[in-house]
């Protein structure tokens, strides 16, 4: 699996390395070598102890205001029902799927 690792070169002549995610995954050395070793034995040791899994989970939609004036969330198909034209297209959900493949490949690369 490949992680999109960000690496600066810091005016002290120290290298930062930070895994794009995971905040709490990041290294500071002298050379950038060293860096990037320290940061692959770092992501090492936390994925040992880490489980990644995709989930679905129905979207909320925020509402503008509620009865009582403080922000409501709805679902998606709450808030349109209708969906205009596309109601009933049945390569909608194909649609979405390739919209979601390409953001997720564009996120990994960043």
């Amino acid at each position: 699996m490949e992680y999109a690792v960000v690496i600066t070169k810091e005016p002290a002549s120290r290298w930062q390395a930070m895994v794009q995610g995971w905040l709490d995954c990041t290294a500071e050395v002298e050379t950038r070598e060293q860096v990037i070793a320290a940061i692959k034995a770092r992501l090492a040791e936390r994925l040992r102890h880490t489980e990644v899994i995709h989930i679905e989970a129905p979207a909320p939609v925020l509402s503008a205001q509620g009865s009582n004036g403080t922000a409501e969330y709805s679902t998606f198909a709450e808030e349109w029902p209708d969906f205009g034209v596309f109601r009933d297209d049945p390569t909608l959900d194909e649609l979405f799927v390739e919209i979601e493949r390409r953001r997720d490949a564009h996120l990994a690369g960043a």
